[in-house]
């Protein structure tokens, strides 16, 4: 009778240690399949939002740059020919004047000095 109990208690011993294994493992893989998704989905939406914003900034600097060049650029550009053309009219209406005003001097003079001779 001594050795049926000692039989079933050894038998319950290998049982429970088998369950316990079963059970350990399980609440292990489960545990480390529910850390792994959860770091791998923080890691990926970290590295995601970073890259983004990353690239967001570039393109952003980038489109700002060469649209504030070629505004500068445009800008630039009207105003030089503005002040040329301004300058070019003033310059031409300036020596137009001058030469007129001279050339009609002479020919009064010499009209004047003609006409003194003659009377003389």
């Amino acid at each position: 009778m001594l050795f049926i109990i000692i039989i079933i208690i050894i038998i319950i011993i290998i049982v429970s240690q088998s369950v316990s294994q079963s059970v350990s493992q399980s609440v292990s893989q489960s545990v480390s399949q529910s850390v792994s998704q959860s770091v791998s989905q923080s890691v990926s939406q970290s590295v995601s939002q970073s890259v983004s914003q990353s690239v967001s900034q570039s393109v952003s600097q980038s489109v700002s740059q060469s649209v504030s060049q070629s505004v500068s650029q445009s800008v630039s550009q009207a105003v030089s020919q503005s002040v040329s053309q301004s300058v070019s009219q003033s310059v031409s209406q300036s020596v137009s004047q001058s030469v007129s005003l001279s050339v009609s001097q002479s020919v009064s003079q010499s009209v004047s000095q003609s006409v003194c001779q003659s009377v003389s």
